[in-house]
């Protein structure tokens, strides 16, 4: 019996810009806040002993983690994380917050074989109850981008 293991490696790169905005006169914030940058995890390899879920990379955009807060509070936020899953594919969660009440958020997830460019817009508004976020609204959006898959292919014998 003769079987095919594939060794390869692929990467992925995520391009990001986080703008928190007014949407009403009122609102405390009166102009737009931008963060933004790009994402290329430092763990790129995929190889055929990845089958257990890989290593995480997260990043809170948004928060002293990244520079000025966009807020004193630190409640309008997003969230970007990074794993391998069991088909050595990248999977990307993206998550939004503004304010205190929006614990949940609004989230988005992708899988990303090689050679993907996937572009990406997650929006919310206000859900009332803090001052400091009250008529404002948070966009993140941006390009996630994978190489091509480059590696080698190798026949293995196995038992009879």
């Amino acid at each position: 019996m003769t079987g095919v293991l594939e060794i390869g490696q692929y990467s992925l790169e995520c391009e990001y810009t986080f703008t928190f905005f007014p949407t009403h006169a009122s609102a405390s914030l009166q102009v737009p806040r931008i963060r933004g940058g790009r994402l290329i995890p430092s763990w790129q390899e995929v190889t055929a002993d990845s089958f257990t879920h890989g290593p995480e990379y997260t990043i809170g955009v948004g928060g002293n983690d990244e520079g000025e807060s966009l807020t004193v509070n630190e409640n309008v936020i997003a969230w970007i994380t990074i794993t391998l899953n069991r088909s050595r594919n990248y999977e990307v969660d993206l998550k939004v917050s503004v304010g205190k009440a929006d614990s949940r958020g609004v989230t988005k997830s992708f899988e990303l074989a090689p050679d993907s460019r996937v572009p990406y817009m997650l929006y919310r508004r206000t859900r009332g109850g803090d001052e400091e976020t009250q008529g404002t609204a948070a966009v993140l959006q941006g390009v996630l981008t994978t190489s091509s898959m480059y590696g080698q292919t190798v026949r293995v014998k196995g038992p009879r």
